[in-house]
């Protein structure tokens, strides 16, 4: 029974005294130093005009793919986009469809994703911020892919 109570005020003696010390001080800074800098490169952002196509795909036939009726607030469903931006990239030519508010939104919205396709916008009567899109590989305006 001594033992446990000599052995309890030693644990409560050595509790309480690392409670009791104070932290060191930081160390101060010597504002006569000299100033270093760490990271002495400007700034570079990088293009996204340059995306990775694959050449080899359709194999060198022309294509036209469309997409009518597109009236969401975020452009794109999330489960097309990759699809959407593959045509995009890889077209020739897009035309879009609409009424000119949405169609520029469209158009500033793909040449911002990196869309380097010569892009036309067209007036259309379509219901409220609806747009058509038509992307074209090879394919002439007047005339049918294979």
């Amino acid at each position: 029974m001594k033992k446990n109570l000599l052995m309890n005020v030693l644990a409560s003696v050595c509790f309480l005294s690392a409670c009791s010390s104070s932290p060191p001080e930081p160390p101060q800074i010597d504002e006569g130093a000299p100033t270093v800098y760490l990271n002495n490169q400007v700034y570079r952002q990088t293009s996204t005009e340059t995306v990775a196509k694959n050449a080899g795909d359709h194999n060198d036939q022309p294509w036209i793919y469309q997409y009518i009726n597109l009236n969401r607030d975020d452009y794109i469903n999330e489960t097309e986009k990759v699809r959407f931006f593959y045509f995009a990239h890889h077209a020739d030519s897009i035309e879009i469809y609409g009424q000119p508010a949405r169609t520029e939104a469209y158009k500033y919205w793909l040449q911002a994703n990196g869309v380097s396709a010569n892009i036309s916008t067209h007036r259309k009567e379509l219901l409220k911020n609806n747009v058509n899109i038509t992307f074209r590989r090879g394919v002439k305006n007047d005339e049918k892919a294979l």
